[in-house]
């Protein structure tokens, strides 16, 4: 396929699952998995190897992971796409995403 046809989207969701437990992860917003991190007080952990945000809770006995995007992270994966000749780029799940995604795609620093 041309690389010109070629578009990925960034996702403005994430995963909330239980390891091992067999169970299907649960869907989480940006805004869901960041007030739950504050509501838990869970630490912000960024993946420099995916460039992608995570952190850990616990519920009950059980102890999820939560892997999501936000804007850090779409920072650190634009390069990808223009490294491979690839032009455009999206969203998916317009109003998941954390607002800052915008100024990353413009290029702006935080």
């Amino acid at each position: 396929m041309p690389r010109d046809r070629i578009e990925p989207a960034f996702p403005g969701y994430g995963w909330d699952w239980v390891p091992g437990s067999g169970r299907r992860a649960g869907h989480v917003t940006w805004h869901e998995a960041e007030a739950l991190r504050r509501r838990a007080g869970a630490a912000y952990h960024f993946d420099e190897a995916s460039g992608t945000p995570h952190f850990r809770y616990v519920r009950g006995a059980e102890e999820h992971q939560v892997w999501y995007q936000d804007a850090r992270g779409v920072r650190d994966q634009l390069p990808l796409p223009a490294k491979y000749g690839v032009r455009g780029i999206g969203l998916w799940a317009l109003g998941f995403e954390d607002p800052g995604v915008w100024a990353a795609f413009r290029g702006e620093q935080a």
